[in-house]
């Protein structure tokens, strides 16, 4: 973790002016957790969080236990149909190297790419990926084996 997760949390969360807190990462509180038993941690329903539950009903909020997990992502999909949608649809009608036409089809890029303009369907990893794979072939224009 502090090597890999942490830092990038720490860095995006300070680019984004976010308050990222690790409350429980502290070596104490990690050991106390380890030697818990399992019921104390989960109940037979995977309702989890038992202890703080029974600890901090007055403090912390039932909606606090309620929720999912939710990690940091990108909304590539929206970006997709909104900042960069000029970008990938001349990237798509552009002129492609010859090893880019021979490994893709442009007519499947182009239905990709309205299904997720109409919103049909969230294309928007596919079409990044391409669309990366794309940017790099135009800067480094390498010999494709076909």
């Amino acid at each position: 973790l502090g090597d890999d997760i942490l830092r990038k949390v720490d860095i995006a969360g300070m680019a984004c002016s976010l308050e990222c807190r690790c409350p429980f990462l502290d070596h104490e509180a990690a050991g106390f957790a380890a030697m818990l038993p399992a019921d104390s941690k989960a109940d037979w329903r995977g309702r989890t969080k038992l202890l703080l539950r029974k600890l901090y009903p007055d403090i912390l909020p039932p909606a606090l236990f309620a929720r999912r997990k939710k990690g940091f992502s990108m909304p590539i999909g929206s970006w997709m149909r909104k900042q960069w949608k000029e970008v990938v649809r001349n990237s798509i009608e552009d002129s492609w190297s010859d090893g880019m036409a021979a490994c893709f089809d442009r007519r499947i890029l182009t239905r990709l790419w309205q299904e997720h303009q109409e919103g049909r369907q969230d294309h928007g990893e596919r079409l990044w990926s391409w669309l990366v794979l794309f940017r790099w072939n135009q800067r480094f224009r390498p010999q494709w084996r076909t």
